[in-house]
């Protein structure tokens, strides 16, 4: 990791069956390169006018944007939760989220974008974050915001990580995380019963 601007971007994936998985991605972007990297996506898309979303998409085009995104050289960092309850969703996010954002300051990052879900849990995760820092779990000095998939393509890339994740953790299917190539790594978080 050299220093430089740097943003990472981070999207989820979960499965509710037992025993269930949680899986919060973050992909770093050099901000130089971000706008090269955006057009890569916009051109590699197979459905113009909607966003790339992994659970959506085909297997093939899944593949071929996995292939595309490694080709990118990008660094992705990974925490997963398993077993989760699927009652208690936001406790395997907290597990996943503190430990993620950890990571990421540990390398340097101190931008990052999340996907919106809705105002309610962004509002939540605001607040997640600001008790991590009061208990000197996160430093001080974090830039985050929320974002939207059809504004932003760079929330393309932690969708697909995530996704490619949850996809050879629950169903043992590895091309796409293969394809993503070595920029990957996982943090097991554990139990988030």
């Amino acid at each position: 990791w050299q220093r430089s601007a740097m943003r990472a971007y981070i999207d989820e994936s979960g499965r509710v069956a037992t025993p269930g998985l949680y899986v919060l991605a973050a992909v770093v972007v050099r901000v130089e390169r971000a706008e090269s990297v955006r057009e890569v996506l916009r051109a590699q898309v197979r459905h113009p006018g909607r966003p790339f979303h992994f659970r959506l998409e085909e297997h093939t085009d899944q593949e071929w944007l996995a292939k595309t995104v490694g080709a990118l050289d990008l660094v992705s960092v990974v925490a997963v939760a398993t077993p989760v309850d699927k009652h208690r969703p936001e406790r395997a996010r907290k597990l996943c989220l503190t430990q993620l954002l950890w990571e990421l300051q540990r390398r340097s990052i101190r931008d990052v974008l999340f996907e919106s879900r809705r105002p309610a849990q962004d509002k939540e995760d605001r607040k997640l974050i600001a008790a991590a820092v009061r208990s000197q779990h996160l430093e001080p000095g974090l830039v985050f915001g929320f974002g939207h998939p059809d504004v932003e393509p760079l929330l393309w890339l932690p969708d697909l990580v995530a996704g490619a994740v949850n996809r050879s953790r629950f169903d043992a299917v590895h091309c796409c995380l293969e394809l993503l190539g070595p920029g990957v790594t996982v943090l097991e978080v554990g139990d988030a019963t």
